[in-house]
């Protein structure tokens, strides 16, 4: 059930971002009716850990990486900045492997491995130094 309940959400948030696209409140709207919609088919069900690490995920961690992204921010260039947060893909999918055991496969491997070849190459020009 819960697949089916993501493809219609999936499809309403594509009808609605096509349909209201100027209009920000009927857009807001036509997106909440399907996200309520999987609390009704499916409540979720929410334990004490559960919740404390949801806010250790959300506060501590997003509060420390933009901290440290904004202290670095002024000492780098605006090409240095946009092109190093094409590194997230990457990082994340380390955390995955280290932390929680995802499978490291041969696609993996080459999409970091190009990911962070293009982040090289782009930021070894002499123009991202400037």
């Amino acid at each position: 059930m819960r697949d089916v309940n993501g493809v219609v959400v999936a499809a309403t948030t594509l009808l609605a971002l096509t349909a209201f696209a100027g209009n920000s409140v009927l857009c807001r709207i036509a997106l909440a009716l399907p996200l309520t919609s999987i609390f009704l088919i499916a409540p979720p069900t929410a334990t004490p850990s559960g919740i404390a690490l949801a806010i250790a995920s959300g506060a501590l961690t997003s509060g420390v990486g933009y901290a440290i992204w904004y202290a670095v921010l002024p000492r780098i260039s605006r090409l240095q900045a946009g092109v190093s947060q094409l590194s997230v893909p990457v990082i994340t999918a380390l955390g995955g492997i280290v932390f929680i055991g995802e499978q490291v496969d041969a696609r993996l491997v080459v999409a970091m491995t190009l990911t962070l070849a293009g982040i090289f190459i782009t930021l070894s020009r002499p123009a991202a130094q400037s």
